[in-house]
Parts: C-alpha cells; structure tokens; sequence
C-alpha cells in the first residue's frame, strides 16, 4: 500500500509543477497567444492580439479598426461569435479613415470600459478621441518620443538622428489619478505574455521634411510586439501602419520618400522579426530592399486587396506614364511586394485580400511577374491566392494559417 502511495505522489508531482508553470504569471508560459489580421477587404487595416493574464484568463487588445464598415461587418461579428466581452487596450497608428474609423465605433460600444487604455499619438486629428475615452473615463496612454529633435529638412538628417528620436515613452492618465491631471511614464506596455514597444511619436507635421499638412501616413506608430516561448526564445512581431508610403515620389531634393526613409530608419532600431506587416498595406512606393533586410522577417502579411495593388496600379501608372506597357505599369505598381524577397528569410507572403478582380493579370500570374517561385505566397490548390482574415498562433513554434 506505501508503494503503491509512493508511485501516486511521483506520477503528481510533474502535474503540479505544469499547473504552477502555467498559472506563474511569468512570461515564458507556454500557453497560447495569437494575433489575428482581419481581412477587410480593399485596404485597411485591424489586429487583434490575443493572450493571457497571469490567472490564465484571456485578454483582448486591438491595433486600428478598420473604417467603420469594417467594424459592422468583420469585427463586431468576430467579437461576438467568439465570446469576446472586453477589449483591453486600443492603439490608433494615425487618424486615417481605414485605420481609426472602426475604432470611433468600437469605443461607443460595451466592449470598453473604464478598465481600457487607449494608446495614441497626442495631436489637433487625435483630440476627438481623448474627449470620448475621457467620457468613458477610459486610461489614456500618450505616445511621445524620448527625446524631441530639432527641425529635420532631409532624408540625410533622418537617417543619422539618433535612436532617442524614433523610440517613444508612454504617458498614463487616468480618472481615478487626478482627473487626467497626472502621468505615470513607462517604456512599454506589458500585455500577458507580451511586451509591446512603439516607435514614431514625433508629429512630423511639424517639420520641414514633410511640407504638406495633409499627410497623416508619416505620423504612423508602429508597433512591436514580442513574447518568449517556452524554450526562451524571442518571438516578435512588427507592424508598420502606414510609415513607408511615399507621398514625396515626386520630389526632386531631400525630401523625396521621406515616409519611406523613417520606415527605414526605425526598422534599423526593429531588427530581426518572425513577422511583418508591410507597410501601407502593400501599396506601391511603401517600402524599400534596405527595410526588408533590416527586418529580415520570414512571414510578410499584406492587408491591401490584389485588385487594388495589380488593376489599380497598372490603371495609375499607365495614366501618368502613357508610353509604358501593361508589363511595365505592373512592375512598378508592384515594387513594394519586390522588395519583401530582400528578407534572407522569408517563407511566406499572405494577403488577406488574395480575390482576383477584372480581367487582368490573375493573382498567380502577378507572382510569377514577382519571383519565378510562387512557393513564396500562400495559394489555394488551384493557384490563387488565399483571402481571409490571417491567425499567426505564438505557442513553443509560430504556426501561421488563413
């Protein structure tokens, strides 16, 4: 009967332990967190970060919201059907219609409470949303940088400030310590099992390097989100909004891809990730070979639609250069996708809009026209390209599915 006692004792002990490794609290857990790309159609973009607290419970955060159709139609109904009560956190990258208007619609809903941080960039665009968070009484974390530059003109004086510009701190206001009057500052947001760093507080309106106040693109946070598996490696994840479109094409001095150059710049501060959104959904002009190797990710997520980055490519290209050829127009439209295979270790490229519209090119055909392999890009048997929302699964290994 001692023996028998013996062996029960013995063969409860490994169980304990996994129950106490997993209920630790720590962040080398290896328990399952997840993002979820939404596929929203022709362009925008929304994330869902999904983890753990430290009693094991599920917590909910979300990076952008789409335009407020998408929040209708793709993310309240995801929310609802997978018994998803509350939103923890918010990030708004910048104040464009396809990245913040699903959010306005998320904070009139009872997924966020008095117990949610909305984190944003403090500008004259973003004021409507501190006044709401506000009336919710809603934390509110503000993005700025560690330190603020000096006037900045050219890509030159971009590309050699020092890291302190592009890396960001965080100040937390809140209700309940002193009516929003006072602010905790932190590095990072500790989320579960994640760390998630942002970069690009600076309001580059304010600097002759952008010298059109329209532009929003350039005032994208980007954001890094990273997690430790249960063999203690590092697994990171790197959104870029829309930092990387060049809205100065066609300029003839320093400021010419000016978006694109701080893209540059902040992913030599980034590094090495597993994946990364590419910026500005894919859209031509939004990224360069020289990101693509500091980031040197092996799965690249593309929110933009085939139809949009293909039909309406070659139709704008061809209207501002009449002499090219459809070839010709479809190579240029396409540079930013060209740029992704400059990652030593890419495996993957996914579009959440894979459809193929018109009569043009089909999506298989544009990635022959890319890289003479398509085993780069995620298709269906029949050769297209997968569409639909994009789960990348963190657990010991990153399982990425659509």
């Amino acid at each position: 009967m001692k023996r028998f006692k013996l062996i029960a004792v013995v063969l409860f002990i490994p169980f304990i332990i996994c129950l106490i490794v997993y209920s630790n609290g720590g962040k080398k857990m290896n328990a399952k967190s997840k993002l979820v790309f939404f596929e929203l159609g022709s362009k925008g973009n929304s994330t869902l970060v999904e983890t753990i607290d430290d009693k094991g419970n599920p917590i909910y955060g979300i990076i952008d919201g789409g335009k407020p159709i998408n929040y209708t139609k793709q993310i309240e109904p995801y929310l609802t059907e997978n018994k998803i009560s509350k939103i923890h956190f918010i990030i708004v990258s910048h104040m464009h219609d396809d990245h913040v208007g699903g959010i306005d619609k998320l904070l009139q809903s009872d997924f966020v409470n008095n117990e949610t941080t909305i984190y944003l960039k403090l500008t004259p665009k973003s004021e409507h949303l501190t006044n709401y968070a506000k009336l919710k009484e809603m934390n509110i974390g503000v993005i700025e940088p560690l330190s603020v530059p000096d006037n900045i003109k050219t890509n030159n004086e971009v590309m050699s400030s020092p890291d302190s510009i592009f890396q960001t701190q965080i100040k937390y206001y809140s209700k309940a310590d002193g009516d929003y009057a006072n602010a905790n500052m932190s590095s990072n947001i500790s989320f579960g099992e994640f760390t998630i760093t942002i970069y690009n507080g600076i309001n580059w309106n304010t600097h002759d390097v952008v010298n059109e106040d329209w532009d929003e693109n350039v005032n994208s946070l980007t954001c890094l989100l990273e997690r430790k598996n249960s063999k203690d490696d590092m697994q990171r994840v790197y959104l870029s909004a829309d930092l990387g479109e060049n809205s100065g094409e066609n300029s003839t001095d320093g400021r010419k891809q000016y978006s694109m150059v701080i893209g540059e710049r902040i992913s030599q501060i980034v590094g090495q990730v597993d994946i990364y959104q590419v910026a500005h959904h894919g859209f031509y002009f939004s990224m360069n070979e020289e990101t693509a190797r500091n980031l040197n990710f092996k799965y690249a997520v593309v929110t933009n639609s085939y139809n949009e980055i293909a039909y309406k490519g070659i139709a704008k290209f061809q209207k501002k250069y009449p002499s090219i050829s459809e070839t010709e127009a479809l190579d240029i439209g396409t540079n930013t996708l060209k740029a992704l295979f400059s990652s030593e270790h890419l495996v993957k490229i996914l579009f959440a809009d894979g459809e193929n519209y018109g009569t043009g090119p089909t999506a298989y055909e544009l990635i022959k026209e890319l890289q003479p392999s398509n085993r780069y890009v995620l298709t269906r048997k029949d050769g297209y390209i997968k569409n639909g929302n994009i789960t990348v699964e963190l657990e010991s290994d990153i399982t990425v599915s659509q």
